[in-house]
């Protein structure tokens, strides 16, 4: 399974498609039907080689579309299958940044009922429950979302799940249930693309014992996020983010002078 993975990434590199509606679905099974993969699954592999296309489709509602027929293509061939269904619905919160709220909100209700299809499908698995919320999360449905994510947790889910779970009780500023919940996430789960997370977990963990009275603590946070960009400052490119500041500015003005300095930094390798 590993290795017809990689063999259905590599010929992705070296014959790349780009997306679009009229995308040809069937050309595209032809051409890998070589690859001991079933249909869905290599379905599923290109759309998420295309996500990034999907966003820079002009008009986020066309990206979606785009997205999603490969997806639904996907579950003509296996209308059982939870993965499609869950894949799916994390395909949608890729769109949860749009600030048109009818069309996050069309996007976001499709990949609603996609992981509620997935859930449905194979309840046991933690994965389902942590798309649904994250879909819930993105249409601001705090609530709903924070049942999901203890769901998830129940099953077993230690690293989306609980962020997810302790960013919706920082959310509603359950401080002291939020920091239990930080506490919990295994971090060595965020790595490469997603390590940033962590960053923003020691941000709401700073905000959280602020909060709860642990001002030393919370500069304690603040000061291990700008060491690990001193150390590594192309993270500061993406990492240095307006919650930070806000807590540096209201809070740790000792660290302005730092935090200064590294966004300088990350601009000038920006622009290299």
């Amino acid at each position: 399974m590993v290795e017809a993975m990689d063999e259905l990434q590599s010929w992705l590199i070296e014959d790349p498609l780009v997306l679009t509606a009229a995308l040809d679905l069937h050309d595209f099974l032809q051409r890998t039907g070589h690859i001991e993969l079933s249909p869905e699954e290599r379905l599923c592999q290109l759309a998420s080689c295309l996500e990034v296309d999907a966003l820079g489709i002009d008009g986020s509602l066309d990206g979606w579309h785009a997205l999603r027929r490969i997806y639904d293509r996907a579950a003509e061939f296996a209308p059982q299958s939870d993965v499609v269904q869950r894949s799916k619905a994390l395909a949608s919160t890729l769109f949860d940044f749009i600030d048109d709220r009818v069309i996050r909100h069309r996007i976001l209700g499709e990949g609603e009922r996609a992981a509620r299809r997935a859930i449905e499908l194979a309840p046991e698995r933690y994965s389902h429950h942590t798309a649904l919320g994250l879909v819930l999360y993105g249409v601001r449905r705090p609530v709903e979302a924070l049942e999901a994510f203890r769901a998830a947790v129940a099953l077993g889910d230690a690293a989306w799940g609980r962020l997810y779970l302790a960013h919706c009780l920082h959310d509603a500023r359950r401080w002291d249930d939020a920091l239990e919940a930080y506490g919990a996430v295994h971090r060595s789960a965020f790595i490469g693309p997603d390590a940033w997370r962590v960053d923003v977990l020691k941000e709401q963990r700073a905000e959280c014992l602020l909060h709860s009275g642990d001002q030393p603590g919370a500069r304690s946070e603040v000061s291990s996020i700008i060491e690990r960009y001193e150390r590594e400052p192309k993270l500061a490119i993406m990492g240095v983010s307006v919650s930070l500041w806000r807590l540096v500015q209201e809070h740790f003005s000792e660290f302005s002078e730092r935090l200064e300095t590294l966004e300088e930094r990350a601009l000038q390798m920006a622009l290299r």
